[in-house]
């Protein structure tokens, strides 16, 4: 698996930038501009997609005092950069318009989840730091991100820092498109139409 070093030597050979860093702390413009890069990219492409090796599941921990019109108040997780939805339980694979609703609300000094949801668990994208967890698609679509991000700093063609923009965006559908393969859904129940002519 590539560290965070071997990411950003492959997005700065993506700009045409042949001289690779040894560190984020060497003293070179390379080297800077991935330091100060790379975790942002990082965290924006583990947004940009619900990937499985990020996805993360947690019974939210119960707060007190809902809002108005609100039944209940969890903490939000500490690891979560997105959180995508509440599960329904005894439902694995529910249509779009059956997850339960819920809003994110500053309060006392930190984010939390209002719902109405009772005994809520939540599905969402965590921070993963550690490269070494990274899918080899998504090193491929960070590196691109991070290409993105400092083909200006690093003066090169601006033709470079748009393909790296496309090449991200089609790592992204690229990413989508596999996982619809690797998923396997519950079959969906039978109309009562059907049911009922047996």
């Amino acid at each position: 698996m590539a560290s965070e070093i071997e990411i950003c030597n492959l997005a700065l050979s993506r700009i045409g930038q042949t001289q690779p860093i040894a560190s984020f702390t060497e003293q070179s413009k390379a080297a800077e501009v991935c330091a100060q890069s790379y975790s942002f990219c990082r965290d924006i492409v583990l947004q940009d997609y619900l990937w499985p090796f990020a996805t993360s599941w947690k019974v939210l921990a119960l707060m007190g005092d809902p809002p108005t019109n609100w039944a209940y108040r969890y903490s939000y997780p500490s690891d979560c950069l997105d959180l995508r939805y509440l599960v329904i339980k005894g439902n694995r694979n529910p249509q779009a318009d059956q997850y339960p609703v819920f809003e994110l609300q500053f309060y006392q000094g930190q984010q939390t989840i209002i719902t109405d949801t009772d005994q809520a668990e939540a599905v969402y994208t965590a921070r993963v730091e550690d490269p070494t967890l990274f899918s080899p698609m998504f090193t491929n679509a960070l590196a691109w991100r991070v290409a993105q991000e400092i083909a200006m700093p690093m003066a090169v063609d601006p033709s470079m820092m748009d393909n790296a923009r496309q090449m991200y965006a089609g790592m992204v559908s690229e990413a989508a498109a596999t996982a619809l393969n690797e998923v396997k859904n519950d079959p969906n129940p039978e109309s009562v139409f059907i049911t009922g002519r047996r």
